[in-house]
């Protein structure tokens, strides 16, 4: 297989054996950055250890000798154990001669993005549709909904099984 080929192969999954509680697992973060900055791979996502967490998207960005990292996941106590693991990473990339400049950790689920984007693409065809006698009920529904979505984005609903869980 040619470079070019390998390059558009997906990357396989690396993962992390550690448990999310074990006391090595940021270590074993750092040296998946660390690998995926070494193979020269921009992005990957990561398979943790238990599985029913999720994986973790990570994106690197390495201009010189400044380097930013992406972290999207879908828990929130991985989330939690990525930023605690913030030490550590910049320290074994600094070693690498690699400044953190900029990290993001973000937490979303799949069917958040999925939801918001269906929203919104419905509401695009509501405005360019005929205006009805009704228009303002559907403005007000459309408001509360958006309103609902940002909740669930903020980690302050879920909304699962087309149940939702507001938190305070």
């Amino acid at each position: 297989m040619s470079k070019s080929a390998d390059a558009a192969a997906p990357t396989a999954a690396p993962q992390i054996s550690r448990h999310l509680n074990h006391p090595e697992w940021n270590a074993e973060l750092g040296e998946k950055l660390l690998w995926m900055h070494k193979q020269d791979i921009p992005s990957a996502e990561i398979r943790l250890n238990p599985e029913h967490m999720g994986p973790i998207s990570i994106k690197i960005d390495v201009n010189q000798d400044q380097t930013s990292v992406s972290f999207t996941t879908q828990h929130a106590g991985v989330k939690e154990a990525i930023e605690a693991a913030l030490p550590k990473l910049r320290e074994m990339l600094s070693e690498q001669k690699l400044d953190l400049a900029d990290v993001n950790v973000s937490q979303q689920h799949a069917e958040q993005k999925q939801g918001r984007e269906s929203y919104q693409m419905a509401g695009d065809q509501r405005r360019s549709g005929n205006q009805d006698p009704d228009s303002n009920d559907t403005a007000a529904t459309n408001a509360a909904a958006a309103n609902i979505l940002d909740e669930i984005e903020a980690g302050r609903a879920i909304a699962s099984n087309g149940l939702l869980s507001l938190f305070a």
